[in-house]
């Protein structure tokens, strides 16, 4: 049976914009409040629990993966995929890759995790989480904005317009986030677009629902997300040679207690007939991946 879930462990409406080059600061984040880490911390025990409830209750031991919540469909449709080859269920639970990577980290369990961004990998992999790991798909950036684009937005710069009112991932939780952070940087749009700012998201899909509701006129998503909003909202391309392309990898949690099976998972996902080919149908980029191997 593939069961999914979809994680939000903390909310901060009045969470103010800010846009900090986070990488090199020490430690992964920078400190939450501690309201936030108790309910990153109760999210991480209820995940536990559930892992615990599920093998209690007689069936087939199910994989559980940590999943961006960018890319819920694609990998929806590969878990069923691979438990109907297969006969091994699949767990899934959506939330930012940040919040997510808080989650396997506090509770260390889980079988597999799969973020937005190869930063929130790195930092996986430098506390000892990751045993092995492959490329599954990339992700461009695109401005999403309401159908019709009323704010007639062409480029970054025009969300700094007066009015406009900006959304963005909050680059600590999300891997649009870091990218909205580094695409500002580069263009240094940090401070005119900042101040348009009244949104800093937990998941991209927080972003593209504000925009199709009406609650934004604009916001920094992926290109494939922006798919799932198409019928109340328009993507503006952002230039590629500007734009960085992120890369969506998969990969074993070193606290997996079922390493053989995970590995079947990771290799399925890896495969050009597989996982990739279900993100591609779905209007991912997948070009230059082979499916090879990354051991850790």
């Amino acid at each position: 049976m593939l069961r999914s879930s979809y994680s939000d462990p903390f909310h901060r409406p009045d969470h103010p914009p800010s846009f900090h080059d986070f990488r090199a600061s020490i430690g992964f984040m920078r400190p939450f409040p501690r309201l936030a880490w108790l309910a990153i911390g109760a999210a991480s025990a209820l995940a536990a629990l559930a892992l615990a409830n599920l093998r209690r209750s007689g069936a087939e031991d199910p994989l559980f993966v940590y999943v961006g919540a960018g890319f819920r469909l694609p990998v929806e449709e590969a878990a069923g995929r691979f438990r109907e080859e297969t006969g091994i269920s699949v767990e899934l639970s959506f939330a930012g890759s940040g919040c997510l990577l808080a989650q396997a980290s506090l509770s260390r369990r889980g079988d597999l995790y799969m973020p937005g961004e190869e930063f929130f990998m790195e930092q996986a992999r430098e506390r000892g989480l990751i045993a092995e790991e492959r490329p599954i798909a990339h992700m461009w950036p695109v401005v999403l904005v309401q159908e019709g684009n009323p704010k007639g937005i062409q480029e970054l710069a025009d969300m700094a317009r007066p009015g406009v009112r900006v959304g963005l991932g909050d680059p600590e939780a999300t891997a649009c986030g870091i990218a909205a952070d580094a695409l500002l940087r580069d263009g240094k749009l940090e401070e005119s677009i900042g101040a348009n700012q009244i949104m800093a998201a937990l998941n991209v899909n927080e972003l593209g629902t504000a925009v199709s509701l009406g609650a934004l006129d604009a916001a920094i998503a992926w290109d494939a997300t922006a798919g799932l909003f198409d019928r109340d909202t328009d993507a503006v391309e952002i230039p590629r040679e500007s734009s960085r392309r992120t890369t969506i990898p998969l990969g074993i949690l070193d606290s997996s207690t079922q390493m053989a099976a995970a590995r079947r998972f990771l290799e399925f996902m890896a495969d050009p007939e597989g996982g990739i080919s279900v993100f591609r149908s779905k209007g991912y980029d997948t070009s230059g991946l082979s499916g090879g191997t990354t051991p850790r």
